[in-house]
């Protein structure tokens, strides 16, 4: 389970001291996200360089605790002081270049200046309906109907007695006649139309802070400082009071301060406590975001922190109530600065359908072009592809390589490695993300070697496990059969009946380190490997 940020995140925690005890804490979430400028000004904007732009994301919370004995809210009514309790905070955030090519732009921050309840709604309603209905009914015919009916009836009775005799015959006939006809035509016509709008606008915004206040500021000439004053307003103002008298207190002066706001810490017999967050703690969080272009020789850039505290105290002192504060701040920040990668930070996740981790080496794609030793100098390549899911850079010790001519270079549409006598070891690293277990995947490169070479050897070392190393050997040339030029290395397989079940991969950033030889180190004259295109892909 991560959340969905997670895969271009870090988070840093860092403990805040005073005198080497530790008071809070300081946790800071940096989010990176690739950042693709199509702006466009005018016809000059169809030549683009190649300065990559990323957008870094800061959240930092300040957690301030109130130590093992927190002042109790019911106090004892002849309590006489309360003592170092925390009172400003001056929070700031820097964003250091690597070097003087780099561009920093702070965009957005938060919060702005906040020191009172400000609360805005708005609501708007537009509502339009119409409807139209028409019907119509015709019924037009004729009925008829017909029905033929006969019947006969015929009844013989005889009686006889002793005093005489007879016969009776009776005879009855029926006949009726019926004619009905039926003939129905109907029309039934029908017609509606209805048509309605609706548009409903509401907004709302609101902000309430209670007894501290918030002030953010931007340090004159540093475009990459945001800072912010987290402080107390009530019971007594300490950003408001910053006057000071003569009377020193040790490590803390005495403040001027209002009468009006004097009598918000007494009720006339007893001392009353500063404000909650004062006496508990304070948890504070803020936010920037940054526009920052990096040249092709940089990938870095440095995150530091300055949080200085200011604590107070006050009191009963000859029947009226003083209030003092640090003379200096104490800087309770004493960490390294944080430093990030922004191109490896900002890579999206294999496995989308719409996110192919491949790579064509063609010249003009390269962020860094390949460069062969030259008089001792050396061009290290990197290279991204266009889905940013896979990043290549160049990871060859050039240290001890004086021969011209070794090294990598790009030519039409591969990357050619090549050797000489003191140079028989070139490597680059793949870099890529995965966030998911079920997915099989496979790694592909279209490669072969140059006419004169004998044959190299391709070390595979997954995840720096140099131990579970994977060794390919490479001795066909080019256009000698697509099997022949295609290697496939399955970095997942998850038969588990199958033998060659295996998974090589880890949830999150993995990196694969190709390093490049002559079979048993035997160098031959214009010996060279050249590789067209590395791919990984999902089954």
């Amino acid at each position: 389970m991560y959340k969905k940020h997670d895969p271009n995140s870090t988070t840093k925690y860092f403990d805040l001291k005073v005198a080497g005890k530790i008071v809070g804490q300081l946790i800071a979430d940096y989010h990176v996200i690739d950042y693709e400028d199509v702006q466009i000004q005018d016809i000059s904007s169809v030549k683009k360089n190649n300065s990559r732009k990323f957008l870094l994301h800061c959240t930092q919370r300040i957690i301030l605790n109130a130590g093992n004995n927190p002042v109790l809210i019911y106090s004892n009514v002849n309590k006489k002081s309360y003592d170092n309790y925390p009172i400003l905070i001056d929070n700031s955030i820097r964003v250091i270049k690597n070097n003087e090519s780099t561009d920093i732009k702070l965009l957005e921050y938060s919060p702005k200046t906040v020191n009172s309840q400000v609360q805005k709604s708005e609501s708007r309603d537009v509502s339009k309906s119409t409807s139209a209905s028409s019907s119509r009914s015709s019924t037009s015919g004729v009925s008829q109907s017909e029905t033929n009916s006969f019947g006969t009836s015929i009844s013989v009775s005889s009686h006889a007695s002793l005093m005489d005799s007879g016969v009776s015959t009776s005879v009855t006939s029926s006949q009726e006649y019926s004619s009905s006809s039926s003939t129905e035509h109907s029309i039934t016509t029908g017609s509606e139309l209805s048509h309605s709008k609706n548009k409903s606008l509401s907004e709302s915004a609101s902000m309430s802070i209670k007894d501290w206040g918030a002030y953010s500021y931007l340090k004159q000439g540093e475009t990459s400082v945001i800072g912010w004053i987290f402080g107390q307003e009530y019971p007594w103002n300490a950003i408001r009071c910053r006057k000071i008298n003569d009377t020193s207190n040790g490590a803390k002066v005495r403040l001027v301060v209002p009468e009006s706001m004097l009598v918000n810490l007494h009720n006339g017999e007893s001392l009353l406590p500063p404000s909650e967050l004062s006496m508990f703690g304070v948890n504070f969080v803020s936010k920037s975001l940054y526009l920052i272009t990096l040249d092709n020789d940089s990938d870095f850039v440095v995150i530091d922190y300055s949080t200085l505290l200011y604590t107070a105290t006050h009191k009963f002192n000859r029947g009226q109530v003083e209030i003092c504060i640090d003379k200096q701040p104490t800087d309770t920040f004493n960490n390294k600065p944080t430093r990030i990668n922004l191109p490896i930070m900002a890579l999206d996740v294999l496995g989308l359908p719409d996110k192919q981790a491949i790579i064509g080496f063609i010249p003009n794609k390269f962020i860094v072009d390949p460069s062969p030793m030259d008089d001792g100098k050396v061009s290290s390549f990197k290279i991204n592809s266009a889905s940013n899911t896979l990043y290549i850079k160049d990871s060859t010790d050039y240290c001890k390589i004086k021969d011209n001519g070794a090294g990598f270079s790009a030519s039409q549409k591969r990357l050619t490695a090549s050797f000489s006598k003191l140079c028989t070891t070139l490597s680059f690293t793949l870099y890529f993300k995965v966030v998911d277990t079920g997915n099989y995947y496979n790694l592909y490169l279209k490669h072969w070697i140059t006419q004169d070479s004998r044959g190299v050897k391709l070390t595979f070392t997954i995840n720096e496990d140099s131990e579970n190393a994977i060794v390919k050997y490479v001795g066909a040339e080019e256009a000698e059969g697509a099997e022949q030029n295609l290697l496939t290395i399955a970095l997942r397989d998850l038969g588990y009946a199958s033998i060659d079940y295996h998974d090589y991969l880890q949830l999150g950033l993995n990196s694969i380190k190709v390093t490049i030889e002559p079979i048993d180190g035997q160098y031959s004259d214009n010996c060279s490997y050249e590789i067209r295109a590395i791919s990984i892909e999902t089954d």
